[in-house]
Order: structure tokens, then C-alpha cells, then sequence
């Protein structure tokens, strides 16, 4: 199972799931964004799909958009996308529509993109594409994580989109089954798409820990029963050096271009990251 966010900013789309696939009662880590990068003369941006449902159609699905994305010399690729959903549900998906309710492949998918400036952020169902104005959430506790965003985002939050996503993320696997183990994040722009160092993710999670003490504490002080302000005071004085040094942090999570560490495809110019093992098969 999967729990993907998706959020719009003024220079493109942070994308963020949970590492956590589970197979029976066995439970391991998979990599669950699937990106692509396209860096070609007169066409520059990239693309990130994360998914919920059957995961060998969303793995099938995710290579055939991609490289529709990658071959496109199309400036508005929305078209060949509807275009391509359209084909796969026609060919792998419709055809099993008749098998009884619990055997019938589905699939629902979160779709970053960024080309030569302009972005945007869809979400799935069925056969139809849902644009997204501020984020969108795909998966297990979806409806959960989608109530969290719907409380805590603010256009203040546009430089600090990957930060909303982590705790969105970090919240709803504390709190719903089928969900958790490492969190991926993305940022999907004009550049391509770069992925957030695993060590940086793991540093803002313990920061926003802290802060959800912070939180408990500002609780009890406004209508619960602790009236201990140097207490207060004192967490505020915890929080305030990485208040100032999450701009610079946040930079630096993203320094290593996503160029190192990807293959090439057979597309001059075009680079997708190394994902994980291919998971099961289409029929």
C-alpha cells in the first residue's frame, strides 16, 4: 500500500510517499516515485508519478507515461497523457472489469510535471484526469492526509512545500495501517527533477517532532492545565536556530544533481532515476 502528496508551488511540484510495500503479511521497502527527467534543446522540465492500487499496473503504467513524457516534442503534453491513460485502462484494465469486485486491477495515480516553465498536478480516477490546484494525495489514508493539507496549507508554505509534505507524510503513517517505513521526496520544476538526500528528510522528521512537543505544550498553555510559561518560552528557544537555518538547509538537501546516480534512456537528453526492483507482472 501507498500514501503519495502532491503539492503545487511557484516553481513547480513537490511529490512525497511513504517506503513501505507490503506483501501478505511480509512488509519491506520500495521505492515508489518514479521520475523523469527531460533536458533537450527546446524542451526542458520533467516529470514524477507516485500511485495507489495494483502495484504491477502502476509500475506498467508509470514506464509507458514516462516515456511518452520523454519522446513528446509537445510544449502542452496534457493531451498525450489523457491520450495514454485512456489507452492503458482500454488494453490492461477494462478487460477484466466482469472478474468479481476484489479481483479487478485498479489503479489511482498522482501526475507531476514541469515543462519549459509551466507545471502541474493531477490525480487519477479511472479513465479521468482531476487537476489539482494546491495538492492532491493518492492511496491508503488519503482521505487522512488529505484533511491534514487541508488544515495546514497556506500559500506562505510555497518555499517550504517539501517541509508541509514531510509532516503530512510523517502524521499519516503514525496514524493509518498500510502506510510508513522511510519517506521519498521530489521536487519536479524547469531543471528536472531532483531528489531530496534521504539524510535530509530524516533531519527535518526529527525537527518536526520536536516541534509537535512544541505543539502539545502550546495546548496545555492556551486552555489545558499547564500555565508554565518559562517552560514555553524555553521550547521556542529550541526551535529558533533551525527556524533560520531551514532556508539554507533545504538548499543543500538538493545540491546533488539527479543526474548522478541515473541511467540513461535511450533518449538523447533524457534521464530517469534508478528505481527499485520491478514489482509483480501484468496479466
Amino acid at each position: 500500500m501507498t500514501i503519495g502528496v502532491g503539492i503545487l508551488t511557484s516553481s513547480g511540484v513537490v511529490i512525497a510517499a511513504d517506503g513501505e510495500e507490503t506483501t501478505g503479511f511480509i512488509k519491506t521497502h520500495q521505492s515508489k516515485v518514479a521520475s523523469v527527467s527531460v533536458l533537450t534543446q527546446g524542451v526542458a522540465g520533467g516529470c514524477a508519478l507516485v500511485g495507489g492500487g495494483a502495484a504491477g499496473y502502476i509500475d506498467a503504467f508509470s514506464d509507458e507515461l514516462l516515456g511518452v513524457f520523454a519522446q513528446s516534442k509537445e510544449t502542452d503534453v496534457l493531451p498525450e497523457i489523457k491520450a495514454q491513460l485512456h489507452a492503458f485502462y482500454k488494453k490492461h484494465v477494462i478487460p477484466f472489469s466482469k472478474l468479481p469486485p476484489h479481483e479487478r486491477p485498479d489503479f489511482q495515480m498522482l501526475i507531476a510535471y514541469s515543462r519549459n516553465g509551466n507545471s502541474a498536478l493531477f490525480v487519477t480516477d479511472k479513465t479521468t484526469l482531476r487537476p489539482c490546484r494546491h495538492f492532491g494525495v493518492v492511496g491508503v489514508g488519503d482521505s487522512f492526509a488529505l484533511n491534514l493539507l487541508n488544515e495546514m496549507w497556506s500559500p506562505a508554505f510555497d518555499q517550504y512545500a517539501e517541509v508541509l509534505a514531510i509532516d503530512v507524510l510523517m502524521r499519516t503513517k503514525n496514524a493509518v495501517e498500510g502506510c510508513g517505513k522511510t519517506t521519498e521526496v521530489v521536487r519536479v520544476s524547469k531543471d528536472g527533477v531532483a531528489d531530496m538526500r534521504a539524510g535530509a528528510v530524516e533531519g527535518i522528521e526529527q525537527w518536526l517532532r520536536l516541534y509537535m512537543s512544541f505543539e502539545r505544550r502550546i495546548r496545555h498553555y492556551a486552555i489545558g492545565p499547564s500555565s508554565k510559561k518559562k517552560e514555553l518560552m524555553a521550547t521556542i528557544k529550541e526551535l529558533e536556530p533551525f527556524r533560520k537555518l531551514l532556508p539554507i538547509y533545504l538548499k543543500q538537501a538538493f545540491a546533488e544533481s539527479d543526474l548522478a546516480g541515473a541511467k540513461r534512456m535511450n533518449i538523447t537528453g533524457a534521464f530517469t532515476r534508478v528505481r527499485g526492483p520491478k514489482r509483480e507482472s501484468l496479466p
